[in-house]
């Protein structure tokens, strides 16, 4: 660190044992007086031939800024000032850094906050994934109930269309009975009707027969007595029932 005091220019450096030293007293520092002392001198000589090694050189040092002339002087100064220059620049480079930095993780918090939404939506989209899953399963098994079902449905059909076949022969048969039936009634009837002709054609007949017979039995004289059992003979005949 460069620092300027009213008592002249001190240049002081933490040697890498810790301690720290001020070299020189001289107003201004020249850029080749910075003091390095390295640890391997240090480790090589130890600890006390180290010190000794740093008073020596810092001795030679102020020996050397005493003989330094006024020129060389200010040309330290203006390497101090340029020095101070860049550092101003290498500040304002750093904080121009930050801002990009800042900016950074803006842009970074933004993207975890997008990493974050898409992981959710990516857990949304597997737990829709599941539920997917799970609706194509219940179709499967409601797919199977139906052709089962259906199968079922099938063999129904297939036994009612058997038992209509046999629903209709059936029905068949007995209209076929029930027409042979009327036919036999119908013959029936007709012998029926046959006889009821006969049976008017012989009571006319009958009937004929007994006017002929009392004719006959008049012309002939017969007794009424004779006539009366005649006709009762006949009446008999008439109402006899087999």
């Amino acid at each position: 660190m460069l620092a300027q005091r009213a008592d002249g220019y001190k240049d002081r450096r933490k040697m890498s044992n810790g301690s720290s030293m001020f070299v020189g007293s001289s107003e201004y520092a020249h850029p080749q007086s910075y003091l390095h002392v390295s640890p391997k001198l240090q480790n090589s000589h130890g600890p006390t031939t180290g010190r000794l090694s740093v008073a020596k050189n810092a001795f030679e040092l102020n020996q050397y800024r005493a003989s330094m002339s006024d020129s060389t002087a200010r040309a330290g100064s203006a390497t101090v000032a340029d020095f101070q220059t860049d550092f101003l620049q290498l500040q304002t480079t750093i904080a121009k850094q930050d801002a990009e930095i800042a900016k950074l993780n803006f842009t970074i918090d933004n993207l975890n906050n997008s990493l974050n939404t898409l992981s959710f939506e990516n857990k949304a989209l597997n737990s829709n994934s599941s539920a997917l899953q799970s609706l194509q399963a219940e179709n499967q098994r409601l797919s199977k109930l139906v052709h089962s079902y259906e199968a079922t449905i099938s063999h129904l059909n297939n036994s009612l269309t058997s038992a209509e076949l046999l629903a209709r022969e059936q029905e068949y048969s007995y209209n076929r009975a029930i027409l042979a039936q009327k036919q036999l009634v119908h013959e029936k009837d007709l012998n029926l009707s046959a006889l009821s002709t006969k049976i008017e054609y012989l009571e006319n007949s009958a009937s004929i027969l007994r006017k002929n017979l009392l004719a006959d039995l008049r012309k002939a004289k017969v007794t009424q007595d004779i006539q009366d059992r005649v006709l009762g003979l006949i009446d008999i005949c008439e109402n006899f029932k087999p």
